[in-house]
């Protein structure tokens, strides 16, 4: 099993991971405003296109982790949603 934030993930990763049945987790932790609250305002937004981007292509093959924190918590539900609808 691997979990990533999906920065290094390619084509080529992901067909290597499906090749040999590993399990792939894409952390994610809800919309762009939650990513740049949990994760900091540096490279937040370029990073989370990639998420965005790599959650759509990948969906059918990997899992979603969504992590839940005190400062986030009131968000639950929207970023659940936004997760979902990707």
């Amino acid at each position: 099993m691997v979990t990533t934030n999906t920065s290094l993930v390619d084509d080529e990763f992901m067909a290597f991971a499906k090749q040999y049945n590993i399990r792939t987790t894409f952390s994610i932790d809800g919309d762009n405003e939650t990513n740049k609250e949990n994760r900091g305002r540096g490279n937040s937004s370029l990073l989370f296109e990639k998420i965005v981007y790599n959650t759509q292509c990948y969906a059918p093959f990997i899992q979603v982790n969504q992590v839940i924190t005190s400062a986030n918590a009131k968000n639950i539900f929207q970023n659940f949603r936004f997760i979902y609808d990707l």
